[in-house]
């Protein structure tokens, strides 16, 4: 057996082992609480965003990957590549930022925390995954309605 039948082992191998790293490097940076509620408070009023902004994620890698593979979409097309990209990091946030429209910034905080401790990455990781899902998003479409190579 040649490289190419063994390579999605190692590939998978080294991203997992990269992710047990950073989620220890991150552990301490993680909320623990918000105000006077704590990390199980906050998961338990926002279980419904956590979940759903988990299953919106994994069902547009899904349907990304579908339409990749079947052809739908050309395979070496970076546009909706990043135009999947966009809506799969968006979708989270949107997710668990949705039922706090009308509740004040305050809930909005308290969805964000929640969700940063769910996920056990940094509010500083939510922001970035957010920026990255507004960028991704952006391009791509300015890219695909604006016309330009």
């Amino acid at each position: 057996m040649d490289f190419e039948t063994f390579r999605p082992f190692f590939t998978g191998a080294i991203g997992g082992l990269l992710s047990l790293w950073l989620i220890r490097r991150w552990a301490p940076h993680v909320p623990q609480a918000y105000k006077s509620k704590t990390a199980e408070q906050l998961a338990a009023e926002n279980r419904v965003g956590i979940i759903a902004g988990n299953v919106l994620f994994i069902g547009t890698i899904l349907v990304g990957l579908y339409l990749f593979k079947s052809g739908q979409v050309p395979s070496n097309s970076w546009r909706h590549f990043s135009l999947l990209m966009g809506v799969a990091l968006l979708a989270p946030v949107a997710a668990v930022l949705l039922p706090t429209i009308g509740k004040g910034s305050d809930r909005a905080v308290e969805a964000l925390v929640a969700f940063a401790i769910a996920e056990r990455i940094p509010l500083l990781g939510v922001a970035l995954i957010g920026f990255l899902g507004i960028v991704c998003l952006t391009s791509a479409l300015g890219s695909l309605f604006g016309g330009s190579g």
